[in-house]
């Protein structure tokens, strides 16, 4: 995903990376995070494993708030790779 701008209301992880909540019928399935490229936004959908539809990849929720998710985030589109962990990006 390519984004000239973040969407409206997109949540600070830390410098540069920001979410969104994916919900289903007022429940929060995952997230959809973003961060910044020199080309411009780039991010991808994060399923938490409480998503029906999650296949084979998700995430674990250790925590909603603040959000602490496992394992590792790798875009497949850019390389970016980090950790949410206590509501902030770490770069990994």
């Amino acid at each position: 995903m390519s984004l000239s701008e973040l969407p409206e209301g997109a949540l600070p992880l830390g410098p540069d990376n920001y979410y969104t909540k994916g919900m289903i019928d007022n429940v929060w399935v995952g997230i959809i995070e973003y961060h910044r490229t020199p080309q411009g936004w780039c991010g991808g959908w994060v399923p938490f494993n409480v998503h029906p539809h999650a296949n084979d990849a998700h995430w674990t929720v250790n925590s909603l708030e603040p959000l602490d998710l496992s394992p590792s985030l790798l875009c497949t589109i850019c390389g970016n790779h980090g950790f949410i962990r206590e509501g902030r990006w770490v770069p990994a």
